[in-house]
């Protein structure tokens, strides 16, 4: 290269100066830390403004990057605060702690100080401080690269000596930081597409269809044109790093490179369907939703990226590199974009290995989302010595959107499957039978094959989080299949429960299903319909919760695994496991490799299967005979994950709440401002204490904190005569008032048997019982009949000959608070899920008419120092001298009290999932 040539401009120096660190470093390649150094591919094509001008890497295959440089002539000091920015800007996309800046007058070495967080200067060269105009430089190359030499040593003596560190390539490719800068103008990437829908009719029915479907996913906060603009950038993305992943394969991915000279999306879309005619991968390369619409910055920014990826040429990396580059492209993608039930892969290893038994099997994800399950299998099946092409072969995935395949595509595309046909169709899950024609593209032709789908050994899936109340828009065949379960479920069911009873008919003779399903059905009534729907036509093998967190970590749905196996030959024979894993799935798992992290899961589901146990869960095996017992007893299958055996010893000494209460809501009468005086003069003898809440840590009603109800069941005759004026004219101050449809109360409020301005007297409430309770379970008793107000639920004594005090304390033995655990079961936050209808059809009680009457005095007389104390959290409350001695005597009194630790085992069991949702 020429001086002449040199002195022209940034650019070509920093050419040159490439070479020249080239040069240097393969005469002394063995001592250098400095390997290689690049930066050509974006310079001539005039990009660079992502990445430095100059990259130093530590190996010659590139996949380690040390530093970038920024690179200007004497006319731009050093000082330059857009050169310092941009440097820091590019230095935190590589993920490296330091940077460059030469200005051929001065160059200097910029380190990320530990403490501040902040870069600092570690070194300056300014032996060229003379060279002050540009015209200068081309006369000074000698003097330059003599500079060049001592930068170089300098460099390697501080990376020998680990001050500045580098970072693996494909970090910076697939890193938070790259991603964060492409969205920096998501909001205009986002306004592009909703001008775009304005005019674009099919493209706005596409969105809104789309986001009906998947916004449950992103939460109740996320925007729709942001998150699809999020969704497109990626998918663009990725559709960059897989082809000049391809291209160490393919010859004909090369025309990527021409990506980086296109002037528009739509060039770069043609290109990759230029791609994927002559290499494949459709499901990665075709045009997704958006995409074509990206407004110019962001294209920008992804052109760039591009010119990076050209320079770090994949031909040199090894396969085994390159399967981890795709493996992290994926999940990055999910973290970004995929919602908040993207399935944690730890979760999916134990999901697989505990549904399938043979590792042959012919798998299906029907609705695979970015493909974490099907990875999962693939990686399952080759692990335990099953040959690639016949892994992938065994592996089917489906989904009803393109944007979930891409990813689901990426996650199987592993080097050793390029040319392999990969078996991913787009689909709704309830189009699909034994004999559709699905289309799968052809890995080396630019064609489709339209395939019959055939049945499978084993399906596995997430299935979507989708609400009865948006069913609406689902597809003919959907409707048509929820429409005849519907008698069934009574309209009441989410959609995960159509889907597992429409995979029966995907499944061979001996098949298998594993799914992960929200909790909802294990404590609710269309759950119990579900359940017996399942026994119809499966064997339900496991059922397993987690006792140490959510899966989910960005949701606050709870969710459970269910393992079916096909046919119930013998359904009365049959038995359940309902497992609960003590630690978090990705302890159980491990940080290893897959080898050893399968290794792990592998020893699980052994112990699991064989019934041997294990500190990693408690397992609880029931026949189904059994858990209609318990159920017949008030006990939800939520509560299975407890022993709940005992249980049968004491169904002859548990009579159902409502033998001895009526279960009520609070009063409702109409206007508060009537019901609910203020600043009265109304007799003492019309008014009585309605509680508005009940107190949260007591055994007695606080009614310091009611308010005052008006009960007057008097006429204004009977008053007059009684000279009861206080009430008199508190009735006529309501007379002319009207409601809110214009109605004067005295017609609005009219009920039968009552007097317009009457609250029944028949109201009172005996004890209340919280309905979300969180670490106090009890019921608290009323010191007097009190009112409850409407948002209340209590009990009411069918006879007031009853002792109420003995009762008060039945309830709030430990098989009282077992039973209040044990009929709900625990939401997102870790709150009991309780209702009125559930108490009141599934509530037991002791039954007091078995208390002796020395009993009942001995009961009475401990639970009145339970009386005197705040009911304290349930961990603490069991561990108290007054409660344990309380509970000793009540099961005294039914001659069980050696139950007493299995109760007690039981509860906390119980109480301790419920709570752990909380982390």
């Amino acid at each position: 290269m020429t001086i002449g040539h040199t002195q022209e401009n940034e650019r070509s120096w920093a050419i040159d100066l490439i070479s020249q660190i080239n040069n240097l470093v393969s005469m002394v390649r063995e001592e250098s830390i400095v390997q290689r150094a690049g930066g050509e591919m974006s310079l001539s094509t005039g990009g660079g403004s992502l990445f430095p001008d100059v990259l130093l890497f530590g190996d010659s295959s590139k996949t380690k990057v040390l530093q970038g440089w920024e690179l200007k002539y004497p006319d731009t000091s050093i000082d330059d605060r857009d050169l310092f920015s941009n440097a820091v800007l590019k230095a935190d996309l590589l993920g490296v702690n330091s940077f460059l800046l030469w200005n051929v007058t001065i160059a200097r070495l910029y380190v990320r100080d530990e403490d501040t967080n902040n870069f600092v200067i570690l070194k300056e060269w300014d032996d060229l401080k003379h060279i002050t105009k540009r015209n200068e430089v081309a006369y000074c190359m000698a003097e330059i690269n003599k500079v060049l030499n001592r930068i170089i040593d300098d460099l390697n003596y501080y990376f020998r000596n680990n001050k500045l560190r580098a970072e693996k390539v494909f970090n910076s490719i697939v890193s938070d930081n790259i991603l964060t800068f492409a969205f920096r103008n998501i909001e205009m990437c986002a306004q592009s597409f909703e001008q775009v829908a304005i005019k674009n009719s099919d493209f706005n029915d596409n969105v809104l269809l789309w986001w009906e479907a998947e916004s449950i996913s992103y939460g109740n906060r996320a925007e729709k044109w942001v998150e699809l603009s999020k969704l497109a950038i990626v998918s663009f993305m990725n559709k960059l790093i897989f082809a000049n992943i391809l291209k160490k394969f393919k010859s004909e991915a090369l025309i990527v490179n021409e990506v980086s000279r296109a002037e528009s999306v739509a060039e770069c879309l043609d290109i990759f369907i230029s791609i994927s005619e002559s290499c494949d991968f459709y499901n990665i390369f075709e045009e997704k939703l958006g995409e074509r619409y990206i407004d110019n910055n962001t294209l920008d920014v992804l052109l760039s990226f591009n010119n990076y990826l050209m320079e770090l040429d994949f031909t040199n990396y090894s396969n085994e590199l390159l399967e981890e580059l795709l493996t992290q492209v994926v999940i990055r993608s999910k973290r970004k974009v995929s919602g908040q039930f993207t399935t944690p892969k730890e979760l999916a290893m134990i999901l697989t290995a505990l549904t399938t038994t043979d590792k042959s099997s012919r798998i299906l994800d029907p609705c695979c989302g970015t493909g974490t399950i099907v990875k999962t299998a693939y990686d399952f099946k080759t692990l335990s010595g099953i040959e690639s092409p016949s892994a992938i072969d065994q592996v089917w995935a489906g989904d009803k959107f393109r944007y979930p395949l891409q990813f689901a595509m990426l996650a199987l595309s592993s080097p050793e499957n390029i040319g392999e046909q990969i078996n991913i169709f787009k689909e709704d899950v309830f189009n699909l039978n034994p004999q559709q024609i699905v289309k799968l593209h052809s890995p080396n032709k630019s064609e489709t094959i339209d395939i019959e789908l055939g049945k499978f050994d084993v399906v596995l899936s997430n299935l979507p989080f989708v609400q009865q109340e948006t069913f609406g828009e689902l597809n003919s065949e959907a409707i048509k299949f929820i429409g005849n379960m519907d008698e069934k479920f009574n309209g009441r069911s989410d959609l995960y429960t159509y889907i597992a009873l429409k995979l029966d008919s995907l499944l061979t003779d001996n098949g298998a299903v594993g799914l992960i399903i929200s909790n909802s059905w294990l404590g609710t009534e269309f759950g119990e319909k579900f359940f017996n729907e399942l026994r119809r036509k499966y064997s339900i093998k496991y059922i397993v919760t987690s006792a140490n967190g959510r899966w989910f970590k960005n949701a606050e749905v709870v969710t459970n695994m269910v393992v079916l196996h096909k046919g119930n030959d013998l359904p009365s024979d049959n038995s359940v496991k309902f497992i609960s894993l003590n630690e978090k799935v990705e302890d159980i798992v491990g940080n290893s490799g897959k080898a050893e992290q399968f290794d792990n899961v592998s020893r699980l589901v052994a112990k699991v299967r064989r019934g041997i146990d294990s500190e990693l869960f408690n397992s609880q095996e029931y026949k189904y005979s059994e858990i209609e017992q318990l159920s017949d007893m008030g006990v939800i299958k939520n509560a299975l994950f407890a022993d709940c055996k005992w249980l049968f010893k004491f169904e002859n000494r548990l009579v159902p709440l409502t033998d001895y209460f009526k279960v009520k809501r609070g009063e409702r009468r109409g206007w508060n401002r009537l019901f609910y005086p203020r600043n009265h003069n109304i007799e003492s003898d019309y008014i009585v204490p309605v509680m508005k809440r009940l107190d949260t840590s007591s055994y007695l009603m606080n009614l310091d904190s009611s308010i005052d109800g008006f009960c007057c069941s008097k006429t204004i005759e009977e008053l007059e005569c009684l000279e009861h004026d206080g009430a008199i004219d508190w009735i006529h101050s309501f007379e002319t008032v009207k409601n809110g449809k214009g109605i004067l109360l005295k017609e609005g409020l009219k009920s039968k048997n009552l007097h317009w301005y009457e609250m029944s007297l028949k109201s009172k409430f005996d004890l209340g019982l919280l309905i979300n309770p969180d670490e106090r379970l009890f019921f608290s008793k009323a010191p007097k009949p009190v009112f409850f107000d409407q948002r209340l639920t209590g009990l009411v004594r069918h006879n007031d000959n009853d002792d109420l005090t003995l009762l008060s304390a039945l309830l709030n033995s430990i098989v009282g608070v077992f039973y209040i655990e044990a009929i709900g079961f625990g939401r997102g936050l870790g709150a009991l899920d309780l209702n009125k209808n559930k108490v009141e059809a599934q509530f037991k009680i002791l039954n007091a008419k078995l208390v002796s009457e020395d009993n009942k005095k001995e009961i009475i007389q401990l639970y009145a120092k339970l009386e005197e104390r705040d009911v304290k959290p349930l961990l603490m409350e069991l561990q108290q001298i007054d409660r344990y001695e309380f509970d000793i005597a009540v099961l005294k009194a039914f001659g069980v009290e050696e139950y007493y630790g299995k109760i007690k085992e039981s509860l906390l069991q119980l109480f301790n999932i419920r709570k752990s949702v909380r982390w």
